[in-house]
């Protein structure tokens, strides 16, 4: 008993044993200590419960989770979201030096490709063979109005002259014509596929779009999964020896993005925990106060997560990495609380009964428990302000991290002291009786060098402030693509990434404005630019369904009048007196019977894809 009231005594500077925390939370701690196998059942209770709802927790990395869910722009783009498909391009580089076997391999990918189920595959193509045969159907009514007028006018002033020998034209008629039918034997996609494939120099391509929304997650994963069972079942080099089949394209990069914050979040929280156990182990000098910290801030930041699993159902690219920050604030309790044990209990702590070793505990949880509980609710405080956004990366972030907060101080004063206490009845040893490290030096140091520490500090501070002025000009970043991974790229894969740039071009992300109906299609493009700057634009390009048409049904009503006139024009008696090379110049010109205004569905696939509504 006279231990015991030396121990008592010792943190007598704390309160007494309990007044430091107040008479109610004295007897919450005299509850606590009275059935530590409880608490520590309870605990582990917990942990479990906590681990399984935070297990539950799915990753989403599309930038729109972090918006505000309210506002009036987000709210449009969840409406867009339902209502356009994923734009963004998985390609397949097959590489080998046998063009052949190459469009070989991309013909069989390709069909397998398109033989899975819709929910997976929107499009999958490796030549636009298709599309080059309906430009070429419908080339004449791809031709310009003036070129059609320009015809026409050519055939009436030809059948004047072989009407009325008196009949005199200008111009160069014969050069007009050649250069419409030379216009007329090219479709827009001519120059840089002249074959229909999608081939430049050793590789052949194949390119798919994946069936999801336009912000899915895990979008293409599917795809890259099937191509790789294809690559399995038909060995690229059973084609030719040398050839490599490799994914690439945006949906690449996304799964590219995807994979690696997945692994920083791993790697940074076990980096995180070491780090954390190491500066404890040169602390405490030994291995079992660092479990008990650890334990305790682990199963604080376990529930932090399972309230994110309560409240919002998954994590952010934000929330995601509140693990490591978690953790690093939450061993602040444990370390403060199993300190003070240390100091209140006798020299060699080993050696303490179980009453001594209740009374340090009683007297540290008194003595420290309100100060570290005032700094648990004032972080809490801190992290609940950010729920006043309306970004939901912050608010999210805002409710775990002060859970998390709360959550490891309820740990720390509750799991430490009573394993404690516990292990002390139970006869076993709570703690080893070598002292922690001193920093008795360092303290000597910062007295002797005050002046000079200051000064440093302070000439610190003045070149921060300074650099400080870059965000004053420019605070936030706006390019996205600062925000993804920095995946190493190989030396084949960067020719393969400039071979696919030279073949497809630079893939677009653009910005998508949806018409209620086709009607306003043309209107709203001919808005858009109405309101861009002429001086300085910021409008690259507005691109309709009418763009990849031969016009809006108007123009194109008038595109097929000039059509009917140059039709009957070329059935005119007066052109047989033309010689054989004129007359089959003129058949040439000779629009087909069976053209018609076109429609968005008559459109191929491939380029009706961008503008079809899911």
């Amino acid at each position: 008993m006279d231990k015991e009231a030396e121990a008592g005594g010792g943190g007598g500077g704390d309160g007494d044993g309990g007044d430091g925390v107040g008479g109610r939370g004295a007897r919450v701690v005299a509850g606590l200590l009275a059935r530590p196998a409880r608490v520590l059942a309870a605990a582990a209770i917990l942990a479990l419960a906590a681990t399984a709802l935070a297990s539950r927790l799915s990753l989403r990395t599309a930038f729109t989770e972090l918006l505000p869910s309210r506002d009036p722009a987000v709210l449009a783009l969840r409406r867009t979201e339902t209502r356009v498909g994923n734009l963004n391009l998985m390609t397949v580089a097959i590489r080998s030096p046998d063009r052949a076997a190459n469009l070989r391999y991309a013909a069989a990918l390709t069909e397998a490709l398109r033989r899975l189920p819709r929910s997976e595959v929107d499009l999958a193509a490796y030549h636009l063979r298709d599309l080059q045969a309906f430009f070429h159907d419908n080339r004449w009514l791809y031709a310009g109005v003036d070129d059609l007028e320009s015809a026409r006018d050519r055939l009436r002033r030809e059948i004047g002259k072989r009407k009325n020998p008196l009949f005199v034209s200008v111009g160069d008629d014969a050069r007009d014509d050649q250069a419409l039918r030379k216009r007329l034997d090219r479709s827009p996609v001519t120059d840089r596929f002249p074959d229909g494939y999608f081939v430049r120099d050793d590789v052949a391509w194949v390119i798919v779009l994946p069936a999801s929304d336009i912000f899915g997650e895990h979008a293409g994963e599917a795809l890259v999964d099937a191509v790789d069972a294809f690559t399995a079942a038909h060995p690229p080099p059973s084609f030719h020896p040398a050839m490599r089949v490799q994914c690439l394209g945006p949906v690449i990069t996304a799964i590219e993005n995807r994979r690696a914050i997945e692994q920083d979040i791993i790697g940074v929280t076990i980096f995180c925990t070491l780090l954390v156990a190491l500066s404890m182990i040169l602390y405490f000098r030994q291995l079992r106060s660092v479990v008990l910290v650890v334990a305790a801030a682990a199963l604080g930041t376990v529930i932090a997560f399972a309230t994110g699993e309560i409240a919002f159902g998954y994590l952010n690219s934000t929330t995601a990495f509140l693990g490591s920050i978690i953790l690093g604030n939450g061993i602040n309790h444990p370390i403060v609380l199993l300190s003070r044990i240390r100091e209140l209990l006798p020299p060699r702590p080993a050696t303490a009964s179980g009453a001594e070793t209740t009374a340090a505990v009683r007297a540290a949880v008194a003595g420290t428990g309100r100060a570290t509980l005032t700094a648990a609710l004032a972080a809490a405080a801190a992290y609940l302000s950010l729920t006043l956004t309306s970004f939901r990366g912050f608010s999210q972030f805002g409710v775990m991290a002060a859970a998390g907060s709360l959550a490891c101080w309820a740990a720390a004063y509750s799991v430490i002291p009573a394993w404690l206490v516990w292990r002390a009845r139970a006869g076993g040893t709570p703690l080893p009786s070598r002292p922690p490290t001193s920093l008795g030096r360092l303290s000597r140091l910062l007295l002797a060098w005050s002046p000079e520490l200051v000064a440093a500090a302070a000439l610190i501070t003045v070149a921060a402030l300074f650099a400080l002025r870059h965000f004053a000009s420019a605070p936030f970043e706006y390019d996205f693509r600062r925000l993804r991974a920095d995946v190493a790229r190989t030396p084949e894969r960067k020719m393969l990434d400039d071979n696919m740039g030279e073949v497809f071009g630079r893939w677009p992300s653009p910005i998508i404005v949806l018409a209620d109906r086709l009607s306003q299609v043309e209107p709203i493009k001919a808005a858009i630019l109405a309101k861009d700057s002429p001086t300085r634009p910021v409008i690259g390009q507005v691109a309709t369904v009418y763009d990849v048409l031969p016009g809006t049904p108007e123009v194109q009503a008038r595109k097929l009048a000039l059509l009917g006139e140059i039709r009957r024009l070329t059935d005119d008696p007066a052109l047989q007196t033309l010689s054989d090379k004129q007359r089959d110049d003129v058949a040439r010109l000779r629009p087909p019977d069976n053209l018609r205004v076109l429609e968005p569905r008559d459109l191929p696939p491939l380029a009706r894809r961008p503008f079809t509504e899911t």
